[in-house]
Order: C-alpha cells, then sequence, then structure tokens
C-alpha cells in the first residue's frame, strides 16, 4: 500500500504535502515556497491538489477533468491550460525533470517524491515518466494538431467561466463605470430555461436570440449580446447572471410544455433589490412560437421603452421569418456558431445554409452565414479567397431583405475591408452600423480595429473601451483592447491589460498571443516564449502561434529552434493551408528580410487580412526600408504612403 492513500482512497485527513522547496497546505489553501506564497489561480491549485494527492501514478485525463468540473462540460483544453501555468510556476526539479508529467493521450503523473511533515511518510513516483509534451511548442510538438489557429479560439466568449469573465472586466486598467439613471438601462436576455426536463437549448436559446435581435437596435436601452448570455443557459438565479453581466435589468423567461401548447412566464427583474419590474404568463399551441415572440417582445419594449417611435414599433414588431424549420436551423446554427470550434464554426455555416433553403427571405440567418465565414476566414481555416466573398454574398443578401439590419451591415464591412482593402468604404460603413445599432458592439470592436490599422490610435482605443463597457463579460473585446494598445506602442499598458486577463482566466490564448508580442517588443524574450507556449498548449499545435513563437526564439537569440519550427510549417503547408504570413514573420526574426518580404508578397497574392495592419505590426520595422516591403503598403492602401 502506498504510504499516502490519494483522494479516491479517502485520505481527506492529510493538509500538508511538501515536495521540493514547496509546502502545499490545504488548511489555508495557499502554496508555500520556501515560506514565501506562491499565486495560484483556483483552477490551477485544485488541479495541483488532485495531482499532488494521486503522487507516483498516472492520472487520466478524464478523472481529473471529472474532479475538476463535476457536472459541467469543458474542452480537454482546459486541463491542458492549467497544467501549463503549474508547470510554469514550479519549474523544474533538481534533477532538471518537471513536477509534471504528461503521459500522451493519456494523462498526467506527479513526478516527484511527497513528504508529509508530520509523519516523516515519502511516496516517491513509482515508474518513470515518458518526456513532456504540454509544455513545450517547438517543431514536431503538436504534430497531431494539425487545424490552423482557428483553433485558438476555442475559449473565446463561450469556454470561460461567466464569473471570470466579470472578474475580467472588473480588473481592466480602465473598467467602465457603472450604469446610472443618465444613461440607458442595460438589459440581460437570459436563454429561457424549460422546466418540462426535455432538451429545450435550442428553443430557450432561440427564444432569447429572437428577443435580442428586435431589441438590440433600440436606442433607449443596452441589450447584452446573445454571446455573453449563452453562458448563462443552465444557472438558475437570474440575479447573479445579471451582477456577472453588470446589468441593471435582467428578463428571466421559463417554459413548460404540455402536449401540443407550450407556457412562457417572463420576469423582468431588478438586479440591484431583485424587485420585479414586470411580468407575465404566456399560452399558445407549440405551432404559434412566433406569436409568442411577437408578444413578448412587444411587451418588454414597452415595459422597457414607454414612448417608442414608430419605426422602433415596426423592428419590433417585425418577424425574421414564419418557417419553424428555418427557425429551428438558424438557432441551432448560432449554438454551434457560439462554441468556437472548427468543427461547430462549419456545422453552424450548414445550419444557417439550411435556414436560408427553407426560407431564402431570411435575413437574420444570412447575417449568420457570414458571421460564420468570416470567422472560418479570419483565423485561417479556411483559405481567404474561400471564405470572404461567401461571407459577403451572404451579408449582401440579407441586407437587400432588411436594409437596416446592423448584424448583416458589420459583416460586410469587416470582410470587404480585410480582404478587399476597402479603407475608405469601411470608415464609412463601420459609423453607418453605429448609428443603426450604437448598441451594438462587435461594430465598436471592428471599428476599433479599422481606426487601428489606419494609425488613428486614440480613436481606436476610444472604440474598444466603448465595446468593453457594452460587452463586459467578454474576454475577446478585453484581449482586442489590448491588441490595440499594443499596436499604438503602449506595451506597458498592453501587457498589464493581458496580465489582467491572464491572472483571472490563464487559459485565454488569446490574451497570451497579445501578451507575448507586447513583450517581445520590451525585450522580454523568455517570458514572451512562455507566454506563447500557453496560447499553444490549449490551441492544438496552431501554425499562428508556432509561428509567433518561433519569431520570439529567433529575436531573443535561439535562432535553431526557430529555424526547426520554421522547417515544421513548410513542411505543413505542402498538405494543407498554412498561411505566409506566420512564415514571414519567422523570416524577419531570423533577419532574412528578403525571404519575408517574399513570404508577405505571397501572403498578398493570397489575400491574406491580416496585410492591412503592415503599418502598425513593430515587427515588421526591419523592413521598413526595402522598396519592395514600400511597394507591398502601397498596394494593400495602407494610409499616409
Amino acid at each position: 500500500m502506498d504510504p499516502l492513500k490519494d483522494s479516491q482512497s479517502g485520505a481527506t485527513d492529510i493538509t500538508r504535502y511538501e515536495f521540493g522547496p514547496y509546502e502545499l497546505d490545504l488548511s489555508v489553501g495557499r502554496l508555500h515556497r520556501q515560506g514565501e506564497v506562491v499565486a495560484l489561480p483556483p483552477k490551477a491549485f485544485d488541479t495541483l491538489v488532485a495531482l499532488v494527492r494521486r503522487a507516483g501514478r498516472l492520472v487520466e485525463k478524464a478523472e481529473l477533468m471529472k474532479e475538476l468540473w463535476p457536472d459541467t462540460f469543458v474542452e480537454e483544453s482546459n486541463l491542458a491550460q492549467q497544467v501549463f501555468t503549474l508547470r510554469r510556476l514550479l519549474g523544474e526539479q533538481p534533477n532538471g525533470r518537471p513536477y509534471i508529467d504528461t503521459v500522451p493521450k493519456r494523462g498526467y503523473l506527479f513526478a516527484a517524491p511527497i513528504r508529509r511533515p508530520d509523519s516523516g511518510l515519502t511516496a516517491s513516483p513509482r515508474e518513470p515518466a515518458p518526456p513532456s509534451q504540454s509544455a513545450h511548442v517547438d517543431s514536431g510538438s503538436f504534430r497531431a494538431g494539425r487545424r490552423s489557429a482557428v483553433l485558438v479560439a476555442i475559449a473565446i466568449a463561450v469556454l470561460a467561466p461567466a464569473w471570470v469573465a466579470w472578474r475580467i472586466a472588473q480588473s481592466s486598467p480602465d473598467p467602465p463605470s457603472a450604469f446610472d439613471a443618465t444613461r440607458p438601462s442595460s438589459v440581460a436576455i437570459l436563454p429561457f430555461r424549460d422546466l418540462t426536463g426535455s432538451d429545450g437549448a435550442p428553443l430557450g436559446l432561440g427564444m432569447a436570440d429572437a428577443l435580442i435581435t428586435r431589441l438590440a437596435s433600440l436606442h433607449g436601452i443596452v441589450i447584452r449580446p446573445t454571446g455573453s448570455v449563452v453562458r448563462y443557459a443552465d444557472v438558475e438565479d437570474p440575479l447573479r447572471a445579471g451582477r456577472d453581466l453588470r446589468v441593471t435589468l435582467v428578463l428571466d423567461g421559463r417554459i413548460q410544455r404540455a402536449g401540443e401548447r407550450v407556457r412562457i412566464t417572463t420576469q423582468l427583474l431588478r438586479v440591484a433589490d431583485g424587485s420585479s419590474v414586470w411580468g407575465q404568463t404566456f399560452d399558445e399551441p407549440v405551432s404559434d412560437i412566433f406569436r409568442l415572440q411577437d408578444s413578448i417582445a412587444e411587451r418588454v419594449a414597452a415595459a422597457l421603452v414607454p414612448s417608442l417611435t414608430t419605426e422602433e414599433r415596426a423592428r419590433v414588431a417585425r418577424r425574421q421569418t414564419n418557417s419553424t424549420d428555418a427557425y429551428r436551423s438558424y438557432v441551432l446554427g448560432r449554438h454551434h456558431w457560439s462554441r468556437r470550434t472548427e468543427d461547430d464554426l462549419r456545422k453552424s455555416a450548414e445550419y444557417f445554409q439550411e435556414a436560408v433553403s427553407k426560407d431564402p427571405q431570411y435575413a437574420l440567418a444570412y447575417a449568420g452565414l457570414a458571421d460564420a465565414y468570416n470567422i472560418l476566414g479570419n483565423f485561417s481555416a479556411v483559405r481567404p479567397e474561400d471564405a470572404y466573398p461567401l461571407a459577403q454574398r451572404a451579408a449582401r443578401t440579407a441586407l437587400e431583405i432588411d436594409p437596416g439590419l446592423a448584424e448583416a451591415q458589420v459583416a460586410l464591412v469587416f470582410s470587404e475591408f480585410l480582404y478587399e482593402r476597402k479603407w475608405s468604404e469601411a470608415d464609412t460603413g463601420f459609423r453607418r452600423a453605429i448609428d443603426v445599432n450604437p448598441h451594438y458592439a462587435p461594430a465598436h470592436q471592428w471599428y476599433g480595429v479599422y481606426l487601428s490599422s489606419a494609425q488613428r490610435h486614440d480613436e481606436a482605443i476610444a472604440e474598444l473601451r466603448r465595446a468593453t463597457e457594452l460587452d463586459p463579460p467578454s474576454p475577446v473585446l478585453h484581449s482586442v483592447l489590448a491588441w490595440v494598445l499594443y499596436a499604438a506602442g503602449r506595451y506597458d499598458e498592453a501587457v498589464a491589460q493581458c496580465q489582467a486577463i491572464e491572472q483571472m482566466a490563464p487559459g485565454f490564448p488569446l490574451t497570451h498571443l497579445y501578451l507575448g508580442q507586447s513583450l517581445v517588443q520590451k525585450g522580454e524574450f523568455a517570458s514572451a516564449v512562455d507566454a506563447f507556449r500557453l496560447a499553444g498548449a490549449v490551441s492544438g499545435g496552431s501554425a499562428r502561434v508556432l509561428s509567433e513563437q518561433a519569431h520570439a526564439l529567433a529575436v531573443g537569440g535561439q535562432r535553431n529552434r526557430a529555424r526547426r519550427i520554421l522547417a515544421d510549417l513548410q513542411a505543413r503547408a505542402r498538405g494543407e493551408y498554412v498561411d505566409a504570413h506566420g512564415l514571414a514573420l519567422i523570416k524577419v526574426g531570423l533577419g532574412d528580410r528578403a525571404g519575408a518580404i517574399e513570404m508577405l508578397e505571397r501572403a498578398e497574392r493570397e489575400r491574406f487580412p491580416w496585410l492591412v495592419r503592415l503599418g502598425v505590426e513593430p515587427r515588421w520595422a526591419p523592413l521598413h526600408d526595402e522598396r519592395r516591403f514600400r511597394e507591398l503598403m502601397r498596394r494593400v492602401g495602407i494610409p499616409g504612403l
């Protein structure tokens, strides 16, 4: 029998463990190193406890995930991020071996001897552990991950717990102020909960999404977007959700079904004191789901904004579709789109296509199709020439049906700016979309990215701050704010922004990507490589992350390691799409200016979207005196040339 029982064997009385220079004290929930407290995120601490209690034996991933996230579905990448955080903070044992070893495709093993201070008992590893494959992102480490940088977005917007997102907003360098009586009411419409016990997720989310779409353009209120509220589909306390979302009002809906009839009970609650502002019960046949939406939207709008204009009343009353089959396909499309994995994005495009096939006049479904293709192209999961034209076609069709649909306007302007480099049209288009719906956060987000690319940095930062104010729980928006701070040369502020997110949500890949970029500019190359490794640990071998890491290695003096990654990516490019932009980044880091320009020119021929940032990306500085680079910037249309 092992001298230390694991937690599955009932050894809950053990409260102190020692390994190396560390003491893990469960009685106070802290890890000490030679008397100093080691700051660990809560979930990383729980992961360490689970592994230490099972020291010396393999712990399967499924076993760990069941213990760490009981009754909650999370991606395996969340576990990898916690292990990586622990490795980075613990360092290595005196013998050079990591404290935590990875057993490929199976799980993890705590590889250091454990001591119990009060008994003198020691548990030692029983087997040699294989080399760790989780903490390194050199060439070959992620060859099983053959997908592009869309995997970086796995954690964006849907995987972070809601309380973490709220803490991100709270800990940002300039958190938005609370809404007061002089500002529009802020409202969260939560996914309706099905009390019948059936799978009501599509219907419940669909009801919320339909109301959000109808009410979002009202100028007297600020509605949190579907991407933020979808996290609260299973939360039973609407007031807690309202506090997390930082709103003044929350709409809570409950669904009950009996045969062919459905009853929906709604309550509009004031978050500050839980008082009911408005409430009503609706009872209709299931086949009249649209009549339910009409009634609820009309009454909620009247409760929120008593003096609606004629135009606003018409928009609230407008049905996007009368086809229940098309509506269901659209809801499923949004459900998969919000998950942001490559497979789910492709499924969302299929469902949106189904919706428009069933109802060719369904403008919102066309806008969803445009969103799906835009993101697939944005993260290089689909070649630009395959993604953006399809996105534009879908967005234009949506606008032919509904010229006032802000979602379609933003999708079209965004796609045309990145793919066709329509600079002046983008400025006008984003401002027009904001005029239509000033509370649509993505409009401010992408307008900010445009302004940043045009070197209008103060305006860009202001737009991103407005976007984060409209949607405080969104880690995406806070990360993009760090990105525009980086482009403005405000590296310390960008690092502070990223570190605020990192402290509360260490698995946010985009955050670590942008943190690494700023650290490179500060000359902190080792820390930058660590940041890129953390992004890579949950990205499945993203080519984008590998190229970023290789650049940091090259400029930091580890040129051979950078060359190995470059060779691996070039080999991958023979069988799959690897964007030339990333290869150019590695080459410029290695000092191969001619090779870097050659790759950038290839990226321009491929219509790679992020060439619009050539004028603000500091890592291209070594190329600024090159004639071919200046010509490339002119072809892309960089302002000021």
